[in-house]
């Protein structure tokens, strides 16, 4: 709709300004024409001053600038009607000789129904030399056309008595164009009133001189209640717009877009988008403007409601967050103590009864924390706030590190675990290592879960393609109980599994698929179900493009069991309101000779730091009094300490690492974690401040 107004503007501008010159060339025309025909009554009246002599040759002349007038002139009898004398301009244009103009009465050139209204015209002639007004009637030509002319005559003296000479001027095409203007401007004048904006004129002081019907419609005022006001002052209501720029924008020439929230005579408001553009007279001059107003009151009500849902969205997610934060933080925390005295237990005196506890307390823990991590993961991607990362690693590791966790349980079962590795695979990658892991693992902790007999075969495929890339294909074929066919398409949804008797069996939250196919997608690549037949197996590809990482720079490999050495009597303060992690923590601890110091607290971890002088701080996140954030800045700002300070955190949700980092800590550990890894932590700490 905007862009038919903008064409009609346009087109209404350019057709005035092409009558303006028609009518200007006209005018111009018109009076040379005048001017000439004059000069021949002056040469007439010094003709009969003159001299004989001279008489002939002022005839001659006159004759022929009256040949060659390029008006139609004509001169006749004002008693009997008789054509007198023509120019070669009138031949031309009626079509008729010399002989057969001069043997006519000016009836000829009329309608014969204006024959009379053309006598009772000659009966009332001014006898004088000058021209009288114009006046149009309609003539006829030789052939029967009809043309449209404008008529001034003056009485002259021709052969010794007194003639009329009538100037004719055809004024067809011009009548033409002013009826298609005249048209257009009805029909532009009726689109303008029946067109769905509402429509404002105002002059330079942004007074309103013109009301259109839609913009009463949309106001409620009545056009006479409005012409003369000031439109600012009883429309616009309080906005952000500048409508005195806008005004003064528009006496320089431009035009412009802006919303406006506008006041309706019944007291409410709507909301206008506004297109302004300068209005020009007849010498180009700005006048006033032209204002269109289109109502937006529901896009903006819209706007409104996406913003408040935006903002109840965010709440929600917030909310989200920290509920899951606090579940996180709830299971893992005691889940921590459990995977904690496995590892202390380990280390004591056991018969082989009491390891296959251990051993069973340690699937436990470990299938409890693939379900915390499933969910987690699960809530991640749902937000669209997974990251991957794009660091160098070996394939070939991951696949070994995944057979080596789950070969215990293949064994135990009595079926194969066997990979067929490609040849041309490279010792090195570029792509998350641990999202890639995490893929593999489930779809081979599946194959071995959903297997008793026989076995599972990791096969990968290496194409190479331009631009040093691998197009790897790895194949998870198993002789499992296999998927029937009408559960093939849900396999890869959330929270679902190929029936309740499954679930029941094998357990299982039903993400894990979900999640591995939406890693893999994330990693720009794909996860399929190949084939599958009840009883007999199943085969998953999983297919990425992974760049071929050439520098030297050694590939990160899975940790592994390292012994670190400490020097004795390290002093470590470890804050954390949980009894139970504290002892575990202090247990792992202990074994390195460390000196611990405890606080349950932020605020005791505080005092803690003003009466000793510790070489580092584990702090838990989520604590009572003061919570592990608070803590931190409060030791950084308020202490002005710099020790190395490492989060223990069992929230392990996205974005708590940053927060960690943001708050003053130097490392960050997810709750549960062996003694290996808090080992490692304390180590690249320790190291980094120079201990």
């Amino acid at each position: 709709m905007d862009e038919d107004v903008k064409i009609w503007k346009e087109r209404y501008l350019k057709e005035n300004i092409a009558r303006r010159e028609v009518e200007e060339k006209l005018k111009r025309k018109t009076a040379d024409l005048r001017e000439r025909t004059l000069k021949l009554f002056e040469l007439e009246k010094l003709n009969e001053a003159n001299e004989d002599d001279q008489v002939q040759q002022s005839e001659d002349y006159f004759k022929m600038l009256y040949d060659s007038n390029p008006l139609s002139l004509l001169i006749y009898d004002p008693a009997n009607f008789r054509v007198l004398d023509i120019n070669q301009t009138a031949i031309e244009k009626y079509g008729y000789t010399r002989k057969e103009f001069l043997k006519m009465k000016i009836h000829q050139l009329h309608d014969k129904s204006n024959w009379e209204a053309l006598e009772r015209d000659v009966e009332n002639i001014i006898n004088d030399s000058e021209f009288e007004p114009y006046k149009e009637w309609n003539h006829l030509t030789k052939e029967g056309e009809e043309i449209r002319v404008e008529i001034s005559a003056c009485t002259i003296p021709f052969g010794g008595k007194q003639a009329r000479l009538v100037q004719i001027t055809d004024v067809t095409e011009k009548r033409k164009l002013q009826e298609y203007l005249q048209r257009s401007d009805e029909k532009y004048q009726k689109i303008i009133e029946n067109i769905e904006l509402g429509l404002l004129e105002v002059d330079l002081d942004d007074r309103i001189t013109k009301v259109y019907p839609k913009f009463s419609e949309l106001t409620g005022y009545h056009p006479n209640e409005l012409v003369g006001l000031v439109a600012s002052e009883v429309l616009d209501s309080d906005s952000e717009v500048d409508i005195e720029n806008e005004i003064a924008n528009r006496r320089e020439g431009k035009s412009g877009v802006y919303e406006v929230k506008i006041k309706k005579k019944n007291g409410e408001f709507a909301w206008v988008l506004v297109s302004g553009t300068p209005v020009f007279n007849e010498d180009n001059e700005i006048v006033g403007t032209i204002r269109i107003h289109v109502d937006i009151s529901e896009r903006k009500d819209m706007e409104q409601d996406l913003i408040e849902s935006k903002l109840i969205a965010e709440q929600n997610a917030a909310i989200k967050e920290e509920f899951l934060a606090r579940m996180s933080h709830e299971m893992r925390t005691p889940l921590n103590g459990i995977v904690g005295l496995n590892y202390l237990l380990r280390d004591t005196t056991l018969n082989d009864a009491q390891l296959n506890y251990l051993d069973s307390i340690k699937k436990s823990s470990d299938h409890l924390l693939n379900i915390i991590n499933d969910i987690l993961d699960f809530s991640k991607l749902e937000a669209g706030k997974l990251e991957v990362d794009s660091i160098p690693f070996d394939l070939v590791a991951i696949i070994d590190q995944a057979k080596s966790a789950l070969m215990y349980n293949a064994e135990s079962k009595g079926i194969y675990f066997k990979t067929n590795l490609a040849p041309e695979l490279s010792d090195s990658y570029l792509g998350d290592p641990f999202r890639l892991y995490q893929i593999i693992l489930n779809l081979c902790t599946n194959a071995v879960k959903f297997t008793e007999k026989g076995g599972l075969l990791v096969k990968i495929g290496v194409n190479e393609e331009p631009n040093g890339v691998h197009a790897i294909s790895i194949d998870f074929t198993d002789t499992g109980i296999g998927i029937p066919e009408n559960k093939i398409g849900d396999l890869f949804k959330s929270f679902s599994q190929t029936d309740i008797g499954t679930a029941r069996k094998y357990g299982g939250t039903g993400l894990g698929l979900s999640i591995a196919k939406q890693l893999a997608e994330a990693m720009d690549g794909s996860l399929e179900l190949v084939k599958s037949m009840p009883g007999k197996g199943s085969t998953f590809r999983l297919h990425l493009q992974l760049p071929v990482y050439h520098e030297e720079q050694k590939p990160i490999q899975p940790i592994e069991e390292v012994e670190f050495e400490f020097e004795e009597g390290i002093k470590i303060l470890l804050v954390d309101d949980n009894e139970m992690n504290r002892m575990m923590a202090r247990a792992i601890l202990q074994r390195k000779k460390f000196d611990i110091h405890e606080a349950e607290n932020g605020l005791e971890a505080i005092q803690r730091v003003k009466e000793n002088d510790y070489e580092l701080i584990l702090m838990d996140i989520m604590m009572p009094e003061m919570d592990g954030y608070e803590a931190t800045r409060a030791i950084r700002n308020d202490l002005g300490s710099n020790m190395p300070i490492i989060a223990l955190t069992a929230n392990a949700i996205k974005g708590d690492d940053k927060k960690c980092r943001d708050a003053g800590m130097q490392g960050y550990l997810s709750k549960p974690y062996s003694p290996n890894q808090l080992y490692q932590a304390i180590f690249e700490q320790i190291s980094n401040s120079g201990n």
